[in-house]
């Protein structure tokens, strides 16, 4: 203002404001930070968010699913936003949220004026307006649902690859003589066909499920006369794995507008 006691009072004002949740928040909450970063936080996730000024003071948080208008028949109503020909926007619907966590339906939709008498505006949407004719906003993460859908997949089959790898403590492999029968065991005789210090569960894939229901820790596989079973140690999960995770990554750093070390994890 030029006078700097005036700035000095309207500061302190303000910071006893801001960092009061009894006087910034209707609920009593949340401080103005929290506006801030809830509101950041809710537009890049969910698309948008609203906060409206009281008359009393202080602000009011409406997540997105609050803002609409489900029983509108309305032409001037668009996803719970009135508007005009010219996309004025001059009031949000917001529906009346039950504090009652069985009540999950929406019955009554009150509109909020986005200007009050005066011209000036009570009711702040915050979104990313990409483009001037946008309504409502688009989460920063839509163009990855279905990459991050199918990772969610590839994930869980890594996982049970995982297990598996980890359950086979060894293979046994056969020696087949020119009669073609198993030779004997070495040191004292037998088949050596699913023995050993600890007698483990043992079975022949010829037989049995070729799924190997019956697979389990210290379990041996014999393939029997004629068949060998080769070991196999796996990296897992491989390259390509951390290659596609990395490839997401850049994605959503590259939709919420990060810096470009941040996507190539530099």
């Amino acid at each position: 203002t030029g006078d700097k006691s005036l700035d000095v009072d309207i500061k302190a004002r303000w910071e006893n404001y801001a960092n009061d949740p009894e006087q910034c928040d209707v609920s009593g909450e949340a401080c103005f930070h929290d506006f801030e970063y809830a509101a950041d936080w809710t537009q890049c996730i969910a698309g948008d968010c609203g906060i409206s000024l009281t008359n009393f003071g202080p602000l009011q948080f409406f997540e997105p699913y609050l803002i609409r208008n489900d029983y509108g028949n309305r032409e001037d109503i668009v996803l719970g936003v009135e508007m005009d020909e010219d996309r004025r926007r001059h009031a949000y619907w917001i529906a009346e949220d039950s504090i009652d966590p069985y009540d999950v339906s929406f019955t009554n939709f009150v509109p909020v004026n986005t200007r009050d008498e005066e011209g000036f505006r009570q009711f702040f949407h915050v979104y990313n307006k990409k483009r001037m004719t946008l309504t409502r906003g688009v989460t920063a993460l839509a163009p990855v649902f279905e990459l991050t859908g199918m990772l969610e997949d590839v994930a869980f089959a890594k996982l049970v690859q995982q297990q598996m790898v980890s359950c086979i403590t060894f293979l046994v492999k056969e020696e087949v003589s020119t009669s073609g029968l198993p030779t004997a065991g070495k040191g004292g005789g037998g088949s050596g066909i699913g023995t050993n210090a600890t007698n483990p569960p043992s079975f022949n894939p010829r037989n049995d499920n070729p799924l190997f229901k019956e697979l389990m820790p210290g379990a041996e596989i014999n393939p029997g006369p004629g068949k060998t079973v080769e070991g196999f140690s796996p990296q897992i999960p491989n390259a390509e794995y951390f290659h596609q995770h990395r490839q997401i990554l850049q994605m959503i750093c590259g939709n919420l507008e990060l810096p470009l070390a941040v996507g190539m994890l530099d």
